[in-house]
Parts: structure tokens; sequence; C-alpha cells
């Protein structure tokens, strides 16, 4: 998924049912969003590494079944504990770029892949922009998915609030003034 394609920020379907799969139909969501983030772009993008994302997500404590690694293409981490424990593997992972791709499952129940491109913003901040594709594993989990995109611009605009209160962020800067989450801008 694109996180820089334009098109709707948020939307959900069904997949196509198909006869191997006896027919079933899951939900899938493709949501795209922009968050300023009032930082130069190497600082940002630290904060969406699965280490920097501590400093701003709340509970968001990553393990590593390897064993603490340097973010890169093929790393494994585990959020989560229970029902709710996420494997991740980072997919995708060019600093100079701003580029980082995820993909995580929560087995018997859901995915999701997630693109992140940080790039200059206005006044010397940056934004990142967000794309994240969700897909049911059963039927329990068909609501999850559709409530997730339901809720996806309101997250954007919660990681905002969240970034925009980190202390290294200057509270008067234009970048900290800004109107908030962008819409494929």
């Amino acid at each position: 998924m694109d996180p820089t394609a334009d098109g709707p920020a948020t939307g959900v379907g069904r997949t196509d049912p198909r006869p191997e799969r006896g027919g079933v139909m899951r939900a899938v969501a493709e949501c795209r969003g922009t968050v300023p983030v009032p930082l130069p772009v190497s600082e940002a993008f630290r904060l969406f590494t699965p280490e920097g994302e501590r400093r701003w997500v709340p509970e968001w404590d990553p393990s590593y079944p390897a064993g603490p690694a340097a973010p890169a293409a093929g790393l494994a981490f585990v959020t989560g504990e229970g029902r709710e424990a996420r494997t991740w593997v980072v997919t995708r992972f060019e600093p100079d770029a701003g580029l980082a791709s995820y993909a995580y499952v929560l087995p018997g129940r859901r995915t999701a892949v997630i693109d992140v491109v940080v790039e200059p913003g206005p006044d010397g901040g940056s934004r990142a922009r967000v794309a994240y594709g969700m897909t049911s594993l059963s039927p329990d989990e068909d609501g999850v998915v559709e409530e997730f995109a339901a809720g996806f611009e309101a997250m954007m605009v919660e990681w905002a609030e969240l970034i925009a209160a980190l202390p290294e962020v200057e509270p008067g800067s234009s970048a900290a003034r800004d109107e908030g989450p962008l819409r494929d801008r």
C-alpha cells in the first residue's frame, strides 16, 4: 500500500468470496493519513521505529525474541500480551529515504501491513504519511477491522497530539501549531 497515493483516507471492504475458502468474505481495511511531526525528518523518522514509538505510544513495550537489535528488514518483535500479542516483522527499513514498513500477525484473528514515509513538512517540520492495511482472519474479527477503519482518522489525530507533547517538541514552533493530521496533501 502506498501511503503517498491519492484517494480516500480510510475505507473498508470485503474480499471476494473464494470457493476454495468456503466462499467466506473477510473484512479488509485500507487506510491512509498524515501526521504532522514538528521535528526535522531524521528525528521524526526515529519516532516510527519499534524503540522510537516507546517514547509516545502508551503501553508500547516491544520485546525482541532474538534479542535487541537495530531496526532492519527482517527484525522481529512482539507487542501486547495474551490474546493481544502481536508478532511484528520489519519488512522495509530505509532511514535515509524516510521509509519503513511493518507487518504483524495476531494468529487466527487479523493481520496488518503498515507503511510509513516521513518527509519534509511546512516550516522545518516533517510529516509522516501512514498507510495501514488490515485483514480479518475470522468472523469474530470482521467488526474489529471495521471499527479500526472507522476510527483511523481519530487515531491519526491522537498520534499527532502524542508526538506534539514530547519534550523535544518546542511548544511555540510553527510546526507544533500545525492544524493536525493532513489528509492526502
